[in-house]
């Protein structure tokens, strides 16, 4: 949470909307490439190659997330993201963590 405090679960459409401002504060999206998709009725799952642009220090993560959507009548009623956050920590910080 200190690296991202925008991470975390959040209710609502209200609170996605807001995490995703904090994530273009501090990040800029420069590529998004869905490498595999899996629909099944009412759900779907998304693996993808991503790079953001951190702004603070103009360094760019790259790294894999995996998508899980449930859909009804056509919008978007759960949507969860899963990634490596310990790669993706070391990315920010620019330097490998001790462990």
């Amino acid at each position: 949470m200190q690296v991202f405090p925008f991470a975390g679960h959040r209710q609502g459409k209200v609170a996605a909307l807001e995490a995703l401002r904090a994530i273009a504060k501090d990040y800029l999206l420069e590529s998004y490439t869905p490498k595999m998709m899996i629909i099944d009725g009412d759900r779907a799952a998304v693996m993808s190659d991503v790079a953001f642009k951190q702004r603070s220090t103009d360094r760019t993560l790259r790294f894999h997330i995996a998508d899980f959507l449930r859909f009804r009548d056509g919008r978007i009623v759960e949507f969860r993201e899963f990634t490596n956050t310990f790669d993706l920590v070391e990315q920010a910080l620019g330097r490998m963590l001790p462990i």
